[in-house]
């Protein structure tokens, strides 16, 4: 294959993936239910934010009948749904180098082993880990 060839099939590529700007209702109740299945004894990253808080927010999805007897739709208030439109920017890298640098700081933690010696762990921040399940 030719430059120009691989060239092409890269910018073919690049414009299948991409993804929008806004993400769609179907993504925004996908990230929400992402939310809801957090582990709320999980430890909170570098910001404090912890993921019983999260999960919390992510409960305030209800479902609502409509008037005149219209069938139930969701309704998420608007707290839940603008937390989920900054997860899909950060999933999607919609987001500037600044923000990048910080949201992937993590807080190092070292266990002790059994016979000698230590283990490190990686505690990552709590949007990052939600932006990766998406």
């Amino acid at each position: 294959m030719t430059q120009s060839e691989w060239e092409n099939l890269r910018a073919q590529a690049d414009a299948s993936t991409s993804l929008p700007k806004r993400p769609t209702p179907e993504n925004i109740m996908a990230i929400v239910n992402i939310m809801r299945t957090l582990d709320p004894l999980s430890s909170p990253g570098l910001d404090g934010l912890t993921p019983k808080l999260i999960k919390n927010l992510a409960r305030s999805v209800t479902r609502q009948g409509g008037p005149l007897g219209q069938p139930k739709r969701n309704f998420i208030d608007a707290s839940t749904r603008k937390l989920a439109v900054v997860i899909y920017k950060i999933a999607t890298g919609q987001v500037d180098e600044v923000f990048a640098n910080a949201i992937r700081s993590c807080r190092l933690v070292l266990l002790n082993k059994k016979p000698v010696g230590q283990r490190p762990i990686s505690i990552g921040q709590t949007l990052r880990r939600v932006a990766g399940r998406f």
